[in-house]
């Protein structure tokens, strides 16, 4: 019969019968146990078992343990049992299986194999796991050694070298790695220094409604103290190129740059720069050379070019026209005359000394009408017959390549010809092609080919040739003054941003451009250079504001208020949304360095705020506080958020974000230099000051709920520091659970008006309160072993305790099964 069909009434007479049959026989002794005598005994088996049978311990404890989690291991052996049966049937298979029986032989080897695959395949990959852990590992401690090697060994050089490697490295660096001794030194160098110097005049300047200093001079001082020759020289370029422009009222730089009359103007001020560049190193080559020179009589430019030409020995080359006399090369002397900006000393040459007065009025007529329209080149009529003569019989009838170049400068024409025999330079050339720039002929005159337009000519260095051809990364002053000088100035900062060492100058010479209204930029999420579709020819827009924006990063953490200068000339720029970018980089800042009372300022204990850097420079805070503090909630910063929304003067957002921040960490403990040690030191200065000087609040149950919460943090710091008479004194004063059954009604209905904040945290009260008072219970107990007054205190201890579990009975939140059994478990031992 089946152990499910017998009923417990013939359970029960069996087991009478049995109890019958032994009680008759008389060679059994009669034993009688209580229930702890038995346990006795069954753990003196359980001793005798282990030491007779070690492998049977480890049975014994595995069948005790998995009682305790209602298993029996009864019933789990006999489940497991058909798996043994199977492993052992495959496994008698594998070794006993005679050779006749085919079919059991063919199936053991098939499982043999199967588990030596499996087997060597999980060996392999292991090992090829290990090993590839351990070269990983390997290869990441070669980097670091290698860059910890490399900073020893520069920073045997002094702390010059650990600020540039801080410099280049940027600020992701300096955000990761907290070195007290670089965060308290500057990452600038001697030259950032400087410029951020004349920045800050420039800044302070603006704030304080001054007269404007000029940054283009400014900026060519610090470039002259340098000392370096191609530095001053870029500089020079820059200030030659774009100071005092002719001024147009339009308000549009496109426009502006576009204008006819300002491109003329740099197209002259480019000549007349290599001009002036030309004639310093004749001149300077002409003095070196002394000896070989004949400099006798009044120095004047046509002696020294004379002789700059006799040195050359340019009287070797075939096919040259020699005038009379001491005249020397004609159409030589005309080329440096008019390479080196001396068109007067060519035409008094060709008068008096070549007597070639026809020559001569062309160039007359040239400097005339460029002096006094202010057009490129010869009046219509007169270039058009040049052309013409150049055509028919200079261009293949004159043996002289100097002719034959001079007629295609004058009068615009053969723009193909590059004269490479001489103009091998790249100045040269420049120059050269500056000099054959002409206006777009009219729509009538379509069919007119034969000219160089200015856009042609700046896509024809950036684009045709750019930096590939002339090796820019390695001659980048020479690669930049082509751009500059053909009026591409926003690609070539853009080149020089990308140029470690030239950065810094291409950041100020924007900033100079930007400030005086003729650098055209792009939105802030382009790309550093781009082309709109609907822009004239030729031009291009720089991304300002991200070469701005990243540059002041790499010092925002150690020079801020350098940082906040270079970011407020970001301050009449508007994202496509329409907002400030200035207060957008500097939000982005401020979240970033978390430097808040330095560019905020802070707030007094008497409620007063001191202002920060920003107000100093005339700044409205308040929208960028908002900002800031928004962002910080968003990205879960809540401890910057609580700040800045107190900064900002919203009291009931910084207590909302405050007390949800209190509300994580009530109930843990305090350590030292944890969240909650820093959560309880800002709600604490908020407590005191907002008691001192209240705020209007919105909502009174924001504020209630603060400071409950700030009550319960300092509940817990007493119950964790085991002060369990503190503990229990705080939690009776706030009431906020009951104590007494007079209570327990009316914490109920409290606890259903609680916010989130403060139910989240009634479970770990009432745990913490409960052991505060089995504390008090057992010490009370000790102290006076139940008599007298210290009897009345334990009666009123069981009465807390009841009331307390009552309490958790009836309130409607959820409680984890931890915390109603350890509260009865204390319930009990109290009672």
């Amino acid at each position: 019969m089946m152990m499910e069909d017998l009923d417990f009434s013939k359970i029960l007479q069996d087991a009478e019968a049995l109890s019958s049959e032994i009680e008759a026989s008389s060679d059994m002794p009669r034993v009688q146990r209580n229930l702890r005598q038995v346990l006795e005994a069954g753990q003196l088996l359980v001793g005798r078992n282990t030491r007779d049978e070690p492998g049977a311990s480890a049975e014994t404890k595995a069948s005790v343990f998995l009682g305790t989690k209602g298993v029996d291991i009864t019933k789990m052996s006999k489940k497991l049992e058909p798996l043994y049966n199977v492993i052992s049937s495959d496994s008698q298979q594998q070794g006993g299986a005679s050779e006749a029986d085919l079919d059991s032989f063919l199936r053991g080897e098939k499982t043999s194999i199967i588990y030596s695959a499996v087997e060597s395949t999980s060996k392999s990959l292991l090992n090829r796991l290990k090993e590839n852990v351990r070269n990983d590992l390997k290869n990441s401690w070669a980097v670091d050694k290698e860059k910890i090697l490399n900073t020893l060994s520069e920073g045997a050089g002094g702390n010059q070298s650990l600020i540039l490697m801080d410099h280049q490295l940027g600020a992701e660096y300096r955000h990761s790695v907290h070195d007290k001794r670089l965060e308290s030194s500057s990452v600038l160098s001697k030259m950032e220094l400087t410029y951020s110097h004349e920045i800050d005049g420039y800044v302070k300047a603006i704030i304080t409604n001054q007269l404007k200093p000029n940054l283009l001079e400014k900026f060519e001082i610090v470039a002259y103290n340098l000392n370096d020759k191609n530095i001053q020289e870029l500089w020079q370029s820059v200030l030659s190129m774009v100071s005092s422009l002719p001024v147009n009222p339009v308000p549009s730089v496109i426009e502006k740059r576009s204008n006819p009359r300002i491109r003329k103007a740099l197209i002259l001020r480019a000549k007349q720069y290599l001009e002036k560049s030309f004639f310093a190193k004749v001149q300077g080559e002409v003095w070196k050379n002394l000896g070989r020179g004949r400099l006798g009589g009044i120095p004047s430019v046509r002696l020294i070019l004379k002789n700059f030409v006799s040195m050359k020995n340019i009287l070797s080359i075939p096919g040259l026209e020699i005038g009379p006399g001491e005249c020397g090369p004609v159409w030589v002397m005309v080329y440096i005359f008019l390479r080196s900006g001396h068109i007067d000393d060519a035409i008094i040459y060709l008068r008096e000394e070549v007597e070639n007065n026809e020559f001569a009025g062309i160039l007359s007529e040239y400097a005339k009408h460029a002096t006094t329209s202010g057009s490129l080149g010869l009046p219509k009529e007169i270039e058009a017959q040049i052309r013409l003569e150049y055509l028919r019989v200079i261009r293949s009838g004159s043996t002289d390549p100097y002719k034959r170049l001079v007629y295609c400068l004058i009068a615009a024409c053969d723009v193909v010809n590059d004269h490479s025999d001489i103009a091998n330079r790249l100045d040269d050339y420049l120059w050269l092609k500056l000099c054959q720039i002409r206006d777009e002929p009219s729509p009538e005159n379509k069919h007119y080919t034969d000219y160089l337009a200015y856009s042609s000519l700046q896509d024809l260095i950036l684009e045709k040739y750019g930096e590939s051809h002339f090796d820019a990364f390695k001659q980048p002053f020479t690669y930049f003054q082509s751009l500059f000088l053909t009026g591409q100035f926003e690609a070539a900062v853009e080149f020089l941003s990308r140029v470690n060492n030239l950065k810094t100058h291409g950041v100020h010479i924007a900033i100079a451009l930007h400030e005086i209204g003729l650098l055209i930029i792009s939105d802030s999420k382009t790309l550093p250079l781009i082309r709109l579709k609907a822009d004239p020819p030729g031009i291009r827009r720089l991304n300002y504001s991200h070469l701005i924006v990243q540059y002041a990063k790499t010092f925002q953490g150690t020079n801020t208020k350098e940082a906040l200068n270079y970011l407020y000339l970001l301050r009449n720029i508007k994202e496509r949304n329409g907002s400030n970018l200035f207060s957008i980089c500097v939000s982005d800042m401020a979240i970033e360095s978390k430097n808040f009372e330095l560019l905020f300022g802070g707030m007094n204990p008497d409620g007063c705020r001191t202002p920060g850097m920003l107000e100093n420079m005339g700044i409205n805070i308040r929208p960028i506080l908002d900002y800031c503090a928004a962002q910080s909630e968003n990205n879960g910063m809540l401890e910057d958020a609580v700040v800045l929304y107190d900064l900002s003067g919203k009291a009931d957002a910084a207590l909302t974000v405050l007390n949800r921040l209190i509300s994580r960490h009530a109930s843990r403990k305090s350590k030292e230099d944890s969240s909650r040690g820093r959560i309880q030191a800002i709600a604490l200065i908020l407590a005191e000051r907002y008691q001192a000087t209240p705020p209007d609040f919105n909502s009174r149950v924001t504020s209630t709920t603060f400071y409950l919460l700030v009550d319960l943090m300092t509940f817990f710091d007493e119950y964790h520091s085991r002060r369990t008479e503190n503990a229990l004194a705080i939690i009776e004063r706030i009431r906020i659970i009951p104590f007494e059954k007079d209570d327990i009604e009316r914490c109920v209905t409290n606890f259903q008006t609680y916010t989130d904040e403060i139910r989240m945290n009634i479970p770990d009260v009432i745990l913490a309160t409960m052991e505060s008072l089995h504390i008090r219970y057992k010490r009370l107990k000790v102290e006076g072993m139940g008599g007298g007054t210290e009897g009345k205190e334990l009666e009123e201890m069981k009465q807390r305790a009841k009331a307390l579990v009552t309490y958790c009975g009836l309130i409607p939140y959820f409680m984890t099964g931890d915390v109603y059994s350890k509260v009865m478990q204390i319930e009990v031992q109290i009672n």
